[in-house]
């Protein structure tokens, strides 16, 4: 009998401080960060400290506060480990769609992309990862899908984004680079189909 292979298609790594992307920022978006005094991009849906955003054995014990998924080894341990998982797409939920700047967020999705590839994806051969892409502008978010499916990245994340129009220009693009679009229906009334 065939071995089942269990994958987890829901991870959520934690970038666990704006300052570890700046590495990943050029230079003019991480003078803009320091220089402006930019916060961290956490939106409302999970706010820190809730009891829906993660559960209390999984968050960070004492040390510096860490949001909770922004350990790769606890990860390991915790989610990969106990259910014999033997791939797991990570989906990062910063707040990039926060951003009213379409630049602003087209670079910080690029960063976010870049930082989980580095220290997640690099180091561990079982993940795999959605590309975050700036939902404020669809050309952007098709440059970036394009840019990360070169390098073997394979699904995009519409981040919930259901209006026709943005389907229009990224469905096509990504059908083209081999990468699948995941699709965030709003609520369990909602149903998103994909143009043809």
């Amino acid at each position: 009998m065939q071995e089942l292979c269990r994958i987890d298609c829901d991870i959520h790594p934690a970038v666990p401080a704006i300052t570890a992307l700046l590495p990943y920022l050029d230079d003019h978006w991480r003078d803009t960060v320091q220089q402006r005094g930019v916060h961290e991009l956490h939106s409302i849906a999970y706010p820190d400290g809730a009891p829906i955003t993660a559960r209390p054995d999984w968050r960070p014990g004492s040390g510096p506060v860490r949001p909770a998924g922004s350990d790769l080894d606890r990860l390991r341990r915790e989610a990969l480990a106990p259910f014999g998982t033997r791939l797991a797409i990570c989906n990062c939920l910063y707040g990039v769609h926060l951003l009213f700047s379409e630049d602003m967020a087209a670079a910080f999705a690029r960063a976010v992309n870049d930082w989980v590839s580095r220290e997640w994806l690099d180091r561990e051969p079982r993940l795999r990862a959605s590309i975050v892409v700036p939902l404020q502008n669809p050309e952007l978010a098709v440059d970036e899908i394009e840019r990360c499916a070169a390098r073997g990245d394979r699904c995009a994340s519409d981040g919930g984004q259901t209006r026709h129009r943005y389907k229009l220009a990224l469905t096509p693009r990504c059908f083209n680079t081999g990468a699948a679009i995941l699709v965030w229906p709003k609520n369990r009334r909602s149903s998103v189909t994909l143009p043809a």
